[in-house]
């Protein structure tokens, strides 16, 4: 960590079921969401040292696989922390924090070969002109 850098705190969604209080059967359950806070949280930007380098997969080489299919990579930019990766016309980029790099490329890379991207990004906020089945 670095000196000075604050934790953060997550506050997560927890939905459970429990008897309903408005009926008397035993069998009659709500789901009830409730939230947990967990403090003492960092990001990987807020520490000090070498870049974070994800341990390659055996017997793949993603710069060849993209060179092959005429796929660019480019740099990250969503906001949404959530967001793994995301593909635009011929472009993939994947999160540098990615919980499976290797795993969201290949998902990716199967958008872009899908012809799913054709009409341009495909992600969350795609537009009306998307088909709601590649929405």
């Amino acid at each position: 960590m670095r000196k000075g850098e604050k934790a953060l705190t997550l506050c997560m969604p927890v939905t459970c079921k429990r008897r309903s209080e408005e009926t008397d059967e035993s069998e009659a359950l709500e789901t009830v969401t409730c939230f947990v806070y967990c403090p003492h949280w960092f990001v990987l930007s807020q520490t000090d040292g070498k870049d974070y380098v994800p341990e390659p997969v055996a017997g793949w080489d993603a710069d060849t696989a993209l060179r092959t299919l005429n796929i660019e990579r480019v740099p990250f930019t969503a906001l949404d922390g959530n967001t793994q990766g995301y593909a635009i016309h011929h472009t993939v980029a994947i999160n540098p924090v990615a919980e499976q790099p290797e795993s969201t490329l290949f998902h990716e890379l199967a958008h872009v070969l899908l012809g799913h991207t054709s009409e341009g990004s495909l992600n969350s906020d795609a537009t009306d002109r998307t088909p709601k089945d590649i929405r």
